[in-house]
């Protein structure tokens, strides 16, 4: 078997090798094995199918297929083979019956009821205790008992506010309620940006004073902000001023 295989192996070579090149078979032409010559400009086919099979032929002769040998040995065993896939889980099988419940237990019996104990002996009366500090005398109608301070029993009659009492200083916190509500108007109002006119009038002026009324007029609020008479004393201004008087003459002197 082998040296057979060595035959067809030098065929091989031999047509790979030994004629170059070989084509198929031309137009025209009968099968077989076709050699183009180079060189000219019209080259010439060869069929070297004949010198092919003659040369195959005479391989076989020379490295034929020789008597059958014997029995060769036994082979090395082969690798173990891989395992096969995990089986598919079988079905769960199915719950077995319940059992049946077992019957209830008898009742016990009541016991019988045990004998009325004797009443006891009544006690002894006990000893009167001493007299409270109680409630301070006096009081009249209209009046409560207060403490005087945080002493123990220090305490004392007080007449009680009726509401005629309550009234004045009810009035006197609702009226004082209304201004804290209108400042928080105002506070609130003038916290805005707001748009404002000023006016100053000078009405008089002195050596050491000048007289201005002025008003303020708020667009945002559509009123009259602030107005008034303002009086600018400018007495130290003016003593400035004549002592740059002084300073100047006395340099001019020199």
């Amino acid at each position: 078997m082998l040296k057979k295989f060595f035959v067809l192996l030098l065929a091989v070579v031999f047509l790979s090798f030994g004629v170059i090149p070989v084509y198929a078979t031309p137009p025209g032409q009968e099968p077989g094995w076709w050699v183009h010559t180079t060189g000219p400009a019209n080259p010439a086919w060869t069929n070297i199918q004949d010198d092919i099979d003659d040369r195959i032929l005479e391989l076989i002769d020379e490295y034929g297929v020789g008597e059958k040998g014997d029995k060769g040995d036994k082979g090395d065993p082969g690798k173990d083979g891989l395992d096969g896939k995990d089986g598919i889980n079988g079905l769960d099988g199915k719950d077995g019956l319940d059992g049946k419940d077992g019957k209830d237990g008898l009742d016990g019996k009541d016991g019988i009821n045990g004998l009325d104990g004797k009443d006891g002996l009544d006690g002894k009366d006990g000893k009167d205790g001493e007299d409270g500090v109680g409630v301070p005398e006096g009081g009249t109608t209209g009046q409560a008992l207060v403490k005087k301070s945080a002493d123990d029993f220090d305490t004392e009659w007080v007449d009680i506010l009726t509401k005629e009492d309550l009234l004045p200083i009810i009035e006197t916190n609702a009226m004082q309620g209304t201004q804290i509500s209108n400042l928080n108007s105002r506070v609130s109002e003038l916290e805005k940006s707001q748009l404002i006119f000023g006016l100053n009038i000078r009405i008089a002026d002195t050596k050491k004073t000048m007289w201005e009324a002025f008003a303020d007029y708020s667009v945002t609020r559509s009123q009259i902000d602030r107005y008034g008479l303002r009086v600018t004393y400018e007495e130290k201004l003016i003593e400035d001023l004549l002592n740059r008087i002084i300073e100047l003459e006395s340099k001019v002197s020199y």
